[in-house]
């Protein structure tokens, strides 16, 4: 394979990663045309494909068979089979940042970050207005970051105080390499959590990176 494969790719079973990337180059086909082209029966083909829509990875349908009377399932990659073949990733937006520094000057790449977090506030307003305690407002942050690809936890929870720990974020590149978007990253939660945030750093584990803790206190908190 001359791809190169994302983080996971060999965690998947070699019989599914054979049929992702042949439909992935060839398009929808049955299993029997599948299992032809892969080598194997073709119930062996039929289980992968079977398997992989039950996962979400690929989608079934059907159409008008060769012989007449017998429509024949398809198979072809869904949405989410999309996210397992490589993505544009830290190194492109930090190249991105680079060239918005040379055409627009030293601040720029921070003034562009600071107006993604102005966004980002706006995306999370309409979920978060419903909620009307710090511990409703916690657990749909957290929901919120999850699916923007952050992995937090609860360590602590009463009516006044949430401590969250959070064991990976997505921009912890751009963390490294621009100091100043932590703090961005702060004041923007800080402001969807209508409180004050307080970041720190816990030591690393064994040769892990270190993980941050985010404490929000309510405004009436003392």
């Amino acid at each position: 394979m001359s791809v190169r494969i994302p983080a996971f790719w060999d965690l998947i079973r070699p019989r599914w990663r054979e049929v992702l990337f042949e439909l992935k180059v060839s398009g929808a086909m049955p299993a029997s045309e599948l299992s032809a082209k892969l080598g194997g029966s073709y119930m062996a083909s039929r289980k992968s494909c079977e398997d992989l829509v039950k996962a979400g990875y690929l989608k079934r349908t059907r159409q008008a068979g060769k012989i007449v009377g017998r429509p024949e399932i398809i198979f072809s990659l869904s949405e989410k089979a999309s996210h397992l073949f490589p993505q544009c990733g830290p190194g492109f937006t930090l190249e991105l940042l680079d060239l918005v520094k040379r055409m627009h000057g030293e601040s720029a790449p921070e003034r562009l970050i600071f107006q993604y977090f102005q966004g980002l506030k706006t995306r999370y307003q309409p979920a978060m207005q419903a909620a009307d305690t710090i511990e409703k407002k916690a657990a749909m942050l957290m929901e919120l970051r999850e699916a923007d690809g952050c992995i937090w936890r609860i360590d602590e929870m009463t009516a006044n105080f949430v401590r969250i720990i959070e064991y990976h974020n997505p921009m912890q590149a751009i963390f490294a390499k621009y100091p100043r978007v932590v703090q961005m990253e702060q004041g923007a939660l800080g402001e969807i959590m209508g409180t004050k945030c307080v970041r720190s750093e816990l030591p690393a584990l064994k040769e892990e990176q270190a993980r941050g803790v985010l404490e929000f206190a309510a405004l009436d908190s003392n």
